[in-house]
Parts: structure tokens; C-alpha cells; sequence
């Protein structure tokens, strides 16, 4: 790694001693195997950041001129605010957790979550490399009960026990348990445990929710037994109305369900129409 600013270095010297105290008993493999450690400049939704590339899975997703959606519709839709709570389910390297920590930074908080440690350092590192004081992160992930589970190293699915020789335990919360946080906004990458997270369909579980940006999984939620629009249906069943692919659509029919339809965005009562028109 070539030398850096003092800034930037003092923040990437903490990221090595962490990562190398996560590998004495959990190595990195595969696509979360550790890079050389640099920093490269991220432009998102008209903001510039900087961030640290340290395993291959972030260099392939982040190390690239490609906007994100979530990140270029939350801003242009006004979505996060000044003083909202954020809660990222699924944070990775903390790339989109920055950006909306940058957005609602007055007064605002993002909660990140993430069971696999070596990306709970890395968002808490690239908060600090850009001088947000505004986000937490957890190395837990999140469903709608409280557990441990063994997964392989390199297998982002939190809902299926692994029984590789190499499996490690990680640690998964009941959303409960943070609950008393009251998030205003969920980005809920979960690699499709998105179906438990509403299973319980209980409308006073996010009562403090005004929107989220959920990625869908239905590839990963059939293999279980189970029909994806049923997850879609426990959704709504929450208490939200969904709009396949862009905030702008109508309002999701559970009649209409595809599976090209990985993306949806949530809001209670048709808020975000009300507030474009």
C-alpha cells in the first residue's frame, strides 16, 4: 500500500489491526478474502466520499463508475432527511451507510448491522474516514427473533445453517431489540431474510417507519418452500404500501407478481406519492 495522508492513514492502520484480530479465529475467504487496503474517491447521489476497498467483494461492487439506484433515488426523492433514523440492514463495507449518514446528519443517526465483523469495522472506518460522528455499527444481522446460526465464511445468507467444516457462528438480533431507536428509514439488503423479517405481519414492529428501499431475493426465498409473493403479501400486511421497481409505480398487486421484480419501495399510505404531487 503506498503511503497516505496522516488522516487517512491513522483510519486504515485501525481497519488492519481489526481485520487481523477477526482472522486469528474467522479468516477471510473467497469473495470477503482481504485486498491491500486503499481508498479510492465515491461519488453518489451528488456527494463525494471517500472509502476503503479492503476485501475483493467491495472492490467489485464499489471500485467502479456505476451510480447506485438506492443511493441517486433517495436523494433525488428527498427520502432521508435531517434528523431521521436510519437503520441499513445489510451495511457490507459501509459505502451506502455513509451516504445517508451524510443526508441526515443534522440531528440524524444511521444504525448499520451486519453479522459478518470484518464489514461492521470497515462501516465504522469509513464513517470515521469521512468525519461522520452520526452512525453505529453492529456485527449482528437482523430478523424478527433472536438467534445464532453456523454459516460458511463466504455465504451472505443469514437464514440457512451451513454445515461446511469451516462454518463460524454469527450472532443474529430480534429487530426488537432496537426497536426503541424509532427508525424513520429502512435500506434492507438481507439477502432474503427479508421474509422473516415481516413474517410476523405486526404493523406496531415499525410503527416509527415512514419509508424503506428493499432489495428482493425470490431466488433465495423458493428454495425454502416458500412462494415469494407470500413474503411480499407479509409486507403489506405490516402496514405498508409497496411499489415495484421505482417509487414512482402503482401501488404493488400481489395479482401482478413477477420475479423480474427484485426491487421495492415502501411507504405507509401512499406517503411518498402524496409528497411528489
Amino acid at each position: 500500500m503506498t503511503n497516505l495522508p496522516y488522516r487517512q492513514q491513522i483510519v486504515v492502520d485501525q481497519l488492519q489491526r481489526d481485520l487481523d484480530n477477526i482472522e486469528k479465529d474467522w479468516p477471510m475467504t473467497a469473495n470477503y478474502e482481504r485486498c491491500d487496503p486503499y481508498i479510492i474517491d465515491f461519488m453518489q447521489a451528488g456527494q463525494h466520499f471517500e472509502l476503503i476497498i479492503y476485501h475483493f467483494e467491495s472492490k467489485a461492487w464499489f471500485d467502479n463508475d456505476i451510480n447506485d439506484y438506492i443511493l441517486t433515488t433517495i436523494a433525488n426523492q428527498s427520502l432521508i432527511k435531517p434528523n431521521d433514523v436510519v437503520f441499513d440492514l445489510g451495511c457490507n463495507a459501509g459505502a451506502i451507510t455513509v451516504a445517508m449518514a451524510s443526508m441526515c446528519r443534522q440531528g440524524g443517526m444511521v444504525h448499520a448491522f451486519d453479522p459478518y465483523p470484518w464489514n461492521a469495522v470497515a462501516t465504522r472506518c469509513n464513517a470515521a474516514l469521512n468525519g461522520l460522528d452520526n452512525v453505529r455499527s453492529y456485527p449482528v444481522g437482523i430478523s424478527n427473533r433472536s438467534f445464532k446460526i453456523d454459516v460458511a465464511p463466504n455465504d451472505s445468507r443469514i437464514f440457512e445453517k451451513s454445515e461446511v467444516a469451516n462454518a463460524h457462528v454469527i450472532a443474529i438480533e430480534d429487530y426488537r431489540n432496537f426497536r426503541h431507536l424509532k427508525p424513520t428509514f429502512l435500506k434492507i439488503d438481507i439477502e432474503g431474510s427479508e421474509h422473516d423479517l415481516f413474517e410476523d405481519r405486526d404493523p406496531n414492529m415499525f410503527a416509527s417507519v415512514r419509508a424503506f428501499a428493499l432489495e428482493f431475493h425470490p431466488f433465495w426465498i423458493r428454495p425454502r418452500g416458500i412462494e415469494p409473493v407470500d413474503s411480499l403479501r407479509s409486507i403489506l400486511a405490516s402496514g405498508f404500501t409497496l411499489h415495484p421497481h421505482t417509487i414512482d409505480s402503482p401501488a404493488f398487486d400481489p395479482a401482478q407478481y413477477n420475479e423480474d421484480m427484485h426491487m421495492f419501495w415502501g411507504d405507509r399510505q401512499n406517503q411518498l406519492e402524496r409528497t411528489q404531487h
